[in-house]
């Protein structure tokens, strides 16, 4: 399956899931949205290690922050669903991304 994603775009994305901890906080998000430190204790990393890579992947748009529930979400979900698609053995599965209402 393709990403259709363009050419230029590829190496940014793979570049945005190639650290173990951005690719955890993808995982724990797509199981449900989770405060800054819940992400941190189900990753076994500091708060201030875990900033950077939130940074990254909010960048990126995969990540998305709500300030009112003060809980961080998956941002692209239909990216996410592409990534997943094309290559499987990167994200656990199945991947079970909630839809907007829900989480």
């Amino acid at each position: 399956m393709s990403l259709h994603v363009d050419p230029g775009q590829a190496p940014g994305l793979f570049s945005l899931i190639s650290d173990p901890i951005r690719l955890g906080v993808l995982a724990q998000l797509s199981m449900r949205a989770s405060s800054r430190q819940e992400l941190a204790d189900a990753l076994l990393t500091s708060r201030a290690v875990l900033e950077k890579h939130l940074e990254r992947l909010k960048d990126g748009g995969l990540v998305v922050f709500d300030r009112q529930a003060r809980l961080y979400r998956i941002g692209d979900r239909e990216a996410l669903r592409r990534l997943h698609r094309a290559v499987p053995e990167i994200l656990p599965a199945p991947l079970p991304l909630p839809d907007e209402g829900e989480a």
